[in-house]
């Protein structure tokens, strides 16, 4: 289904250019108290093919998927868009969680699951647009090593705020839905809501993205 965006002379330039469709103005405005976690899908700068089609990926995630550390600030940090040649989407960051130095722990960064979801929903629906294809989507949103963590969230980028109280008591998380072409283009928060809420109500923060998580009303 995504053949022509994952192939041809032109594909490095094509993902870049697909990659915008995350950052539309309506996409920001929803994610106003859900700022982006670096790295992120405008870090992933360079292009590589993969096994199903191609990718867009941060510099230490090379050919192959081999991983090479290339800085010594959280050099572990990794961040893959992949589109397969069949329609099929894979989003992919090593970072949901930091050492919060104040506590002295690990502490989960929660409003990444908002606006990681909410960019790549805008992503599906322009793979959509570009392959004609009109009817429903199976999405999953997962995380892992979360057992005993806390949340730390922000309401902008110069603000953040730390959650004490809930400690999420599952190693992993993983949420899927269907979802179709009408809710991809009337009602995208909701479907975010859907995928990223039952972790952020289990960490007692999901009051905090209401904005990114209740579409406004027609």
């Amino acid at each position: 289904m995504l053949f022509e965006l994952a192939s041809g002379p032109n594909w490095n330039s094509k993902l870049a250019a697909f990659i915008e469709h995350a950052y539309a103005p309506e996409v920001n405005d929803a994610l106003q108290d859900a700022p982006d976690l670096s790295p992120s899908l405008d870090d992933a700068g360079n292009g590589f093919r993969r096994g199903r089609g191609a990718a867009r990926a941060t510099r230490n995630l090379g050919e192959g998927r081999i991983f090479t550390p290339i800085s010594e600030i959280h050099p572990e940090d990794a961040f893959e868009l992949q589109v397969h040649e069949d329609g099929g989407l894979r989003l992919f960051t090593s970072r949901f969680s930091s050492l919060d130095s104040d506590a002295g722990e690990q502490v989960i960064l929660i409003s990444g699951a908002v606006s990681h979801t909410r960019r790549f929903l805008s992503l599906i629906r322009a793979a959509a647009e570009q392959a004609g294809y009109f009817g429903n989507w199976a999405l999953g949103l997962g995380a892992t090593g979360l057992n005993g963590l806390r949340a730390y969230t922000s309401r902008n980028t110069n603000n953040w705020l730390f959650t004490p109280q809930t400690r999420y008591d599952e190693e992993d998380y993983r949420e899927a839905t269907t979802v179709t072409w009408a809710e991809l283009n009337e009602a995208p928060r909701a479907v975010t809501r859907r995928l990223a809420g039952p972790l952020l109500r289990a960490l007692s923060t999901e009051d905090r993205f209401m904005n990114a998580l209740v579409d406004p009303p027609k």
